[in-house]
């Protein structure tokens, strides 16, 4: 690609620009940078990124001046904070990629080695400190291992920089304040919650965890790689649309708009152990309950085929533990993720409840479009830890969510009163809106299973009345096509 030279303009608006991005931004680099941020260069160190520069070819028309700001903006644009909705530098960025300035700064970068001590710059880890505890190729090449421990997903080049000794001894205190703080609060939480095999006890967390931190929203996402990921597969197999003449029907449906397809874009999942131990201990009720309830009919669902074999996403049949999925639209995700479902928030036939499917085309009817990357508006928050520097938001995006279900003693309808192939039972209990009790016992039914054939035309839907028996465990962003 022929390279374009700057114009004194459009020095000019870089100059403009990195005034004010300098003084808003001088905590977020390196002390080792900062005279980079101070708009001079050192003679032997412009010399060297001149050299660097200089055998594409493509820098050596720029002056020392254009070189010193371009170099500053690029490194502020690559961490993501500014300028992304400013059309002169949108404009400009893409006249400087053609020179190419993005290529150059990843060599700049790639000077990081394993045992560095690092800042985390964007994304959920952001301010947070360890070391690089693993170096590869690609397009996130480092992983970091915290102070206290844990381990970072793969990261993009811009979402790390290196820290001097002393930024590293504060970082380190730093973390050792928040292990100790989180740990005393979760041994508050975990005192009062057992799991399902019937004794009290610490709950344990999934093994596949990467994280057994809440962060400082209460939960972190992990991004699920395609190319390394059986999961993600799997995840994919679950967006199979059976009958793609079924896709935008329904007397919910928002977008009249023709598609035949749903395609995965983007997966991610939720590590919660606040949400996690209140599923485990609505999972521990359930199962004392069941002791007293008749045998257990067992449910079977469309998307068992798909996850089958994956361990990740093994399931407890003893207690009708299956996964289901859920549509909800962009500035609603970041508060379930962080509260998880509440069923007073969701009503249909069936009352208040947390309605699921087991058939995307149904999720689908219930969702809004994320059209692009906010950097600045009402979903910056769910942005910003869904797709940190270095990671794309492909533009046009809806999101489910698949969560993991423990549906226990349920109970089938097709009309909304009475439970399926009973004789006329009501299906809800005398003066409350809640389902009939399981016969011969104090406890009344876990769940509901909507059938087709009445009220109900196309999909099966699956009602859960308390969201504590719901664990959102996967996040998918899709298209439709």
């Amino acid at each position: 690609m022929t390279s374009l030279p700057l114009t004194t303009d459009d020095a000019n608006i870089f100059a403009r620009y990195f005034a004010d991005a300098k003084r808003a931004t001088l905590d977020l680099i390196a002390p080792s940078e900062a005279h980079i941020l101070g708009g001079q260069l050192p003679d032997d160190e412009l010399a060297r990124y001149w050299k660097l520069a200089s055998p594409t070819g493509d820098l050596n028309h720029l002056s020392q001046e254009e070189f010193i700001i371009c170099c500053c903006m690029v490194k502020l644009h690559q961490q993501g904070h500014f300028f992304a909705a400013v059309p002169e530098w949108v404009r400009i960025m893409a006249r400087a990629a053609a020179n190419p300035f993005l290529a150059f700064f990843g060599r700049l970068q790639r000077r990081l080695s394993k045992t560095d001590a690092v800042k985390v710059m964007s994304g959920e880890h952001a301010g947070r400190y360890g070391r690089i505890s693993e170096d590869a190729q690609g397009d996130e090449p480092y992983r970091v291992r915290f102070y206290d421990g844990t381990v970072s997903e793969w990261m993009a080049e811009d979402s790390v920089c290196k820290v001097s000794e002393d930024e590293k001894t504060r970082g380190q205190q730093a973390e050792k304040d928040k292990a100790d703080s989180r740990q005393r609060a979760e041994a508050g939480l975990l005192s009062h919650a057992s799991n399902a095999s019937g004794d009290p006890c610490v709950v344990n967390f999934p093994s596949y965890w990467q994280s057994k931190n809440a962060g400082a929203h209460g939960f972190l996402v992990f991004n699920i790689r395609r190319q390394q990921s059986k999961l993600f597969q799997a995840l994919k197999r679950m967006m199979h649309v059976p009958d793609p003449l079924n896709l935008g029907k329904g007397r919910d449906v928002v977008s009249r708009k023709k598609y035949s397809g749903l395609v995965l874009r983007r997966a991610w999942r939720v590590e919660s152990p606040i949400l996690w131990m209140q599923y485990m201990a609505a999972k521990f009720e359930v199962g004392q309950q069941m002791r007293s309830c008749p045998s257990l009919r067992p449910l079977s669902t469309k998307l068992q085929q798909a996850h089958e074999g994956i361990d990740e996403m093994s399931v407890d049949s003893q207690l009708n533990e299956v996964f289901l999925l859920h549509g909800t639209k962009p500035d609603l995700l970041f508060k379930i993720l962080s509260n998880g479902l509440v069923e007073g928030f969701c009503g249909g036939i069936f009352g208040q409840g947390n309605y699921l499917a087991e058939n995307p085309c149904k999720n689908d009817q219930y969702v809004a479009v994320d059209k692009e990357r906010d950097f600045y508006g009402g979903l910056k928050q769910l942005h910003d830890m869904l797709y940190p520097a270095g990671v794309e938001h492909p533009g046009n995006v809806y999101y489910l969510l698949v969560c993991r279900v423990v549906m226990g003693h349920y109970v089938r309808t097709d009309d909304a009163s009475t439970i399926l192939k009973s004789g006329g039972k009501a299906l809800w209990a005398k003066d409350e809106r809640v389902l009939a009790q399981i016969a011969d016992t104090p406890f009344h039914y876990h769940s509901l299973v909507a059938e087709t054939g009445g009220v109900i035309q196309r999909h099966r839907e699956f009602l859960v009345f308390k969201g504590t028996r719901i664990y959102p465990e996967y996040v998918l962003a899709y298209q439709r096509h």
